[in-house]
């Protein structure tokens, strides 16, 4: 132990000695402090509550509460034709919520096919423009070099293939960016078979040769016997062969009322056809189509053969071939929106266009099991775009001349039966 160290006995001794101030009372400034707190806030609260305001600031803003109810909103916009829900009702994934209007999807379909026309019968007159110049380019190629032809010549026509085979080249690149477009509009337009509510349905599927009528009718009798009743009348859209319509007559006989695509027809007389007649020809067509009646449809069209007789006689015989199933639609009295939906067969072309999107994936058909797989495929994914027939508001008024004419036909074999019994 040090010197100047202390004991136990003398620190304590020393302490009593030493005066030690008291501590202050902190707990009454503590309570002090949160009572002042207490006031400041409470008078600002009961001031913020019932002072009277004698101004505001407005200004606009969006609230977005991070919940499960979501905004929806179409990719490239439109007119919604049906809303399926309400607001703020659960949904599941892949539900439709709403059905928009398909009219500008439609007009810029029929946009794309006069465009297509056009091109096609373009590039059909410089194919066929371009032998004849190539025939003089030879020849004055042969004449350049015995000295008996001027350069000028010889360039200017060579200059006159280039840009006939350069037309030729972009026009089909053209072409085929069309034809791309108009898959994409048929995915928006598209229909298929159609039921008395105007949704859309694959019925069938069968393997054949196109346009055979044996494939057709087993196709049609299959039906039958998964319950299709042949003895009902029934509107049959088809494209023009006459495999199909006499298929369809043949398994439903006179209950069946077939239209002919009138834009298939109207196509192939186009094409056979000069293309300075191709304005005045597709005028008078659709004017044919948006007859009031089928009886004037019929005078412009017969009309129209005359005209057509001399120039192109082989045109003037196609539209008289099929004329009464060119006109059924209209035949009906079917409303003009109605018209237009079942006088072609644009119900089913994007399925079409679906089927050649998958089926150019495959590389080498193996048999006709594999065809059958892929073409089913494409069609069940077709069939995820199927949308409701624009006009089937209208389809009541389609219904009443379909059973209109099944009582006319019923009529006609009672007394096809009376007679026999006679």
């Amino acid at each position: 132990m040090t010197k100047n160290a202390l004991n136990p006995s003398q620190a304590a001794s020393l302490r009593s000695k030493v005066d030690v101030p008291p501590r202050p009372p902190i707990g009454r400034y503590v309570a002090g402090g949160i009572a002042v707190i207490g006031l400041l806030f409470g008078g600002l609260g009961s001031w913020a509550a019932l002072a009277p305001l004698t101004s505001a600031a407005i200004a606009p803003g969006v609230v977005k509460v991070d919940t499960s109810s979501k905004v929806v909103q179409h990719l490239e916009g439109g007119i919604i034709r049906d809303i399926l829900v309400r607001d703020g009702e659960a949904v599941k994934k892949g539900q439709v919520l709403v059905r928009l209007d398909d009219a500008d999807a439609e007009a810029d379909l029929n946009a794309i096919h006069g465009q297509i026309g056009a091109l096609e019968a373009e590039i059909t007159s410089t194919r066929e423009q371009l032998p004849s110049v190539e025939e003089q380019l030879s020849d004055q190629r042969s004449l350049y070099k015995k000295g008996f032809a001027r350069k000028p010549v010889l360039l200017d026509l060579e200059r006159t293939v280039t840009q006939l085979k350069g037309q030729i080249a972009a026009n089909e690149k053209r072409l085929l960016s069309l034809r791309e477009q108009e898959r994409k509009a048929q995915a928006k337009t598209d229909r298929n078979g159609i039921d008395g509510a105007g949704e859309k349905h694959v019925l069938a599927l069968a393997l054949g040769a196109m346009e055979n009528a044996a494939v057709v009718k087993a196709l049609l009798a299959d039906l039958v016997e998964r319950g299709l009743q042949p003895d009902i009348a029934r509107l049959f859209i088809v494209d023009g062969a006459k495999a199909l319509s006499r298929a369809v007559r043949d398994t439903f006989g006179r209950f069946a009322l077939i239209q002919r695509c009138q834009v298939h027809k109207g196509r192939n007389i186009i094409e056979r056809l000069d293309p300075s007649l191709h304005a005045g020809v597709k005028k008078v067509l659709r004017q044919a189509w948006d007859s009031p009646s089928a009886e004037q449809a019929e005078r412009v069209l017969r009309s129209l053969a005359r005209r057509l007789d001399h120039d192109a006689p082989g045109v003037s015989a196609s539209i008289h071939e099929g004329l009464d199933e060119m006109l059924t639609v209209i035949r009906l009295g079917l409303p003009d929106q109605l018209r237009r939906s079942l006088g072609c067969t644009n119900a089913i072309e994007s399925m079409i266009a679906v089927l050649r999107t998958v089926c150019s994936n495959v590389k080498r058909w193996r048999n006709a099991r594999m065809a059958l797989r892929w073409t089913g495929t494409a069609m069940l994914e077709a069939k995820k775009g199927f949308r409701r027939l624009k006009a089937h508001k209208q389809l009541p008024v389609l219904r009443t001349a379909l059973l209109r004419h099944q009582q006319a036909v019923l009529a006609d074999q009672a007394i096809d039966r009376q007679s026999l019994a006679a």
